[in-house]
């Protein structure tokens, strides 16, 4: 699932100089309520990585 997303996601921003990453993610209803925590690696296509740190609540 998450690898097909990706690769829309990618070619949304293929050969971009610079954007603004601003993606929707969709929490199955399912989603057990809570805290989750997230890191987000970037990597362009010259090997530059940036890392995003942040969390995501899960409320009823």
């Amino acid at each position: 699932m998450w690898n097909g997303l990706l690769i829309g996601i990618l070619k949304d921003y293929h050969e971009e100089i610079a954007v603004e990453f601003h993606e929707h993610i969709d929490v199955p209803a399912t989603a057990p309520v809570g805290a989750y925590h997230m890191v987000i690696t970037i990597e362009d296509e010259n090997g530059n990585t940036e890392v995003i740190d942040t969390h995501l609540d899960v409320t009823p």
